[in-house]
């Protein structure tokens, strides 16, 4: 799914179409459950074309197909989105405030999608973030379980030493080096001495 233009609106309240942030058309992988939901309400609510200006309220007149309008088909507006989106809340027993505002469904998306794995390049990329490490600062807290993701991450890495005749990593033995020999599951030290 690609995201070219938005409505927004301006200091005058005019509604105005413009490009998403940054001015890039950003595209996200739509997954099977949400097209599903998204063409059964195509169906029972098909897009409507809207004539907006361009980025000013006196730029050139622009069509666009709106998915999501207002019941009388007029773009939306975000006070219009915020008292559904805040009813919704109320309705499924969550606290409405800033915290669980619309902005969480980015948060939603990174979360699951930092969860799963998806590399944090990508997942800039899909939010529109120029600086993956502006991703990972903002984000860093959702991987609450990297620590053990990495822990087994190396035991998949030195597994197989463990297993005997694997050219990977073998138990020392005691003819080696004492320096060499000090090893457990959870750490590994060589004893090695200088600068790395």
């Amino acid at each position: 799914m690609s995201r070219s233009s938005q409505a927004t609106g301006n200091d005058t309240g005019t509604l105005v179409l413009s490009p998403p942030k940054r001015g890039k058309v950003r595209s996200v992988p739509l997954p099977d459950s949400v097209a599903m939901h998204l063409s059964a309400h195509i169906a029972d609510f098909p897009p409507v074309e809207v004539t907006l200006p361009w980025r000013v309220p006196n730029g050139e007149p622009i069509a666009a197909a709106l998915l999501f309008t207002t019941s009388n088909g007029r773009a939306l507006r975000r006070p219009s989105f915020n008292r559904t989106w805040q009813t919704a809340l109320k309705n499924a027993g969550i606290h409405g405030g800033r915290e669980n505002g619309c902005h969480a469904l980015r948060h939603t998306a990174a979360s699951a999608w930092l969860g799963a794995g998806v590399d944090i390049r990508t997942v800039a990329e899909f939010l529109g973030h120029n600086d993956p490490g502006f991703t990972l600062r903002t984000y860093t807290h959702l991987l609450p379980d990297a620590a053990d993701r990495a822990r087994k991450a190396m035991d998949a890495f030195f597994a197989p030493g463990l297993v005997e005749g694997s050219s990977a990593l073998t138990v020392p033995s005691e003819d080696q080096p004492r320096r060499f020999r000090r090893w457990t599951p959870s750490v590994v030290t060589c004893g090695c001495t200088g600068a790395s």
